[in-house]
């Protein structure tokens, strides 16, 4: 892995975790509405929540594998250094 190579997977590593913490707030927000809200609005509140929670759950998929990717390419760049020091 080359060093632009671990700095575009750093970017996009943070950038799916912000993502991620942004649509956990969202999702508090969502929730504090639906939990104020009047009847008559209640089920619109409500689905506004469970679309937050599901675009919460894709943004955390992303960022989790985006994670055990990174981890996954760090190992694999540890086992070539090692290999190439045993070499030399």
């Amino acid at each position: 892995m080359t060093h632009a190579t671990d700095d575009s997977l750093i970017d996009d590593l943070m950038d799916a975790y912000v993502e991620w913490r942004e649509e956990s707030a969202a999702v508090e927000s969502a929730y504090q509405r639906w939990s104020i809200v009047g009847s008559p609005d209640t089920a619109d509140a409500f689905a506004a929540y469970v679309a937050a929670l599901e675009r919460e759950e894709i943004a955390s998929a992303e960022y989790a594998e985006l994670y055990e990717y990174s981890r996954a390419e760090l190992a694999r760049e540890r086992q070539r250094k090692a290999w190439l020091s045993d070499a030399a």
